[in-house]
């Protein structure tokens, strides 16, 4: 009989480390084998990030959206303004998925303010974007209840089973597997606290693209029912856990008048506020520039994000400013000086006003090459000249006689400087023993500088400059100043086309 037990207890041993082995085999077979939404939008980041925060540490959440991914700031909030904050936005988010992340939310966090995007009230249901909000999710039961939802409302669900296991899904993703499905985490350079941002800059934009103001209202556009019905749950979640409920809607192209006269009636039937910064008005106060402040028809580049940060900080999130940031559980000196250099490389990749550019090359840590090329026609004043001066430049750029020159800058003092009618030709040594060559020849077209792997040309009369971070250990722009004889300014370009693994020995 003990003989009968000792065998009972081993095999009992044995089906459990058996269930316990599969379990561990079947988790990362799941982790590597689901999609990662790392890239654009990072929705996995941002849905896994949640869990980061301090426990009942937030006072805002923004939800909707990925006009809030790259509309907002919340690293910017805590370090300017002392405001916690998180963005559970997502691209293209339902409102069912919005109403479970703020019911996840307010399991972990006492949150007393919501930011609603209500750009989806009026865009159809697609699977994939239920799929990418979900898989992104971690299991909860939340998650079990928005997974039936979901297979109950929408004839495009796919089985129940196939969301609680994504691997039924994915199983057969096997032979497009890459590098960031097994160190994903790795990567996350840039999304802080669910928020993302962007250099990139559509300069055909117009402020008349995006106004409301005139355009007539199509009674055929209107919200989508099921967008509808799960709003109204929304709000009275916010209303069950007296949570300040705010609407806005940042610029965006697609927007229209009829969507804004829908949204309007809408928060005053539930007497809500409603800020849609589509309308001229807003536009005004918020100094709202299209060319300088979008990435593309529908988001904030960093320029814009920044603008609209401080908007809602100073005008709606004023109850939470705070000048004790160190009582904030959440301000991480490391994690605000990270996004910090992030944020200034940038503001600087975004920038096209020269003076500008010339003041935000003026960084500890840029190492900065230069050629110039030509003349500058006379545009080249006084202002750029001494602006200039600053990252230790001596030649005299206005002097016309002048036509080639290259410099080699760092923290404001000169490793390396030549100028004259002559061609020059220049090989020198980064700090961090990197080699760079320079070229600066006018009859010769086009000039160049190299940097191990990266070359960059200059093809016509103007400035160049390539820009080094010593910190990073990456080029961060390379930036033309050009002449235009049409306009009588000096225009800005940038080319920020350039992967860390390019610069790397």
């Amino acid at each position: 009989m003990k003989g009968k037990q000792v065998m009972n207890k081993k095999q009992i041993i044995k089906v459990v480390c058996f269930c316990l082995i599969f379990c561990m085999v079947f988790r990362v077979c799941t982790s590597v084998l689901r999609p990662k939404w790392i890239i654009g939008t990072s929705s996995t980041y941002i849905t896994e990030g949640i869990y980061a925060e301090p426990k009942n540490s937030l006072d805002v959440c923004f939800i909707g959206s990925s006009q809030l991914i790259y509309g907002v700031s919340c690293m910017r909030l805590l370090e300017k303004y002392g405001i916690n904050a998180y963005s559970c936005a997502t691209g293209e988010q339902p409102l069912m998925c919005s109403y479970y992340y703020l019911k996840e939310l307010g399991k972990y966090q006492n949150y007393k303010t919501v930011l609603l995007d209500m750009s989806m009230l009026y865009e159809p249901e697609i699977e994939a974007r239920y799929r990418s909000t979900i898989d992104s999710m971690p299991f909860s039961m939340n998650k079990l209840k928005l997974i039936v939802d979901h297979c109950k409302s929408s004839e495009e669900a796919e089985s129940f089973f196939s969301y609680v296991f994504p691997i039924l899904k994915y199983h057969d993703r096997w032979n497009e597997i890459k590098y960031r499905d097994f160190r994903y985490n790795e990567l996350n350079k840039s999304v802080y606290k669910g928020n993302n941002s962007t250099a990139e800059t559509d300069r055909t934009l117009t402020n008349e693209v995006y106004m409301v103001d005139n355009q007539k209202v199509d009674p055929s556009i209107v919200m989508v029912e099921n967008q509808r019905l799960w709003f109204g749950k929304v709000v009275s979640y916010c209303r069950e856990n007296d949570l300040e409920l705010i609407l806005i809607k940042t610029p965006k192209k697609t927007w229209n008048r009829s969507k804004y006269e829908g949204v309007k009636a809408l928060a005053e039937e539930y007497d809500l506020p409603y800020y849609d910064f589509n309308t001229k008005a807003l536009m005004d106060d918020m100094q709202f520039v299209a060319s300088e402040d979008m990435w593309n028809g529908d988001h904030f580049n960093v320029i814009g994000e920044d603008k609209f940060t401080d908007y809602l900080a100073e005008h709606f999130l004023t109850a939470y400013m705070s000048d004790s940031k160190a009582a904030c559980q959440a301000y991480d000196p490391k994690k605000l000086a990270d996004y910090r250099l992030g944020h200034e490389n940038k503001v600087l990749q975004a920038t096209f006003d020269a003076k500008k550019v010339l003041e935000l090359l003026s960084n500890e840590r840029f190492e900065i090459v230069v050629q110039k090329n030509g003349s500058l026609l006379g545009m080249w004043n006084e202002e750029l000249e001494n602006t200039i001066k600053v990252l230790g430049v001596s030649v005299d750029l206005t002097d016309p006689d002048l036509q080639n020159y290259v410099g080699h800058y760092r923290n404001g003092q000169i490793v390396y400087e030549l100028a004259g009618i002559e061609p020059i030709v220049y090989d020198g040594q980064m700090e961090n023993g990197k080699y760079v060559r320079l070229e600066s020849n006018q009859e010769m077209l086009p000039n160049t500088i190299q940097l191990s792997k990266y070359v960059n040309e200059l093809t016509g009369s103007g400035l160049q400059f390539m820009v080094y971070d010593s910190q990073h250990k990456e080029i961060v722009d390379c930036i033309t100043i050009t002449p235009n004889e049409g306009t009588g300014k000096l225009e800005v370009t940038h080319d920020t086309n350039v992967s860390k693994a390019e610069i790397e020995e």
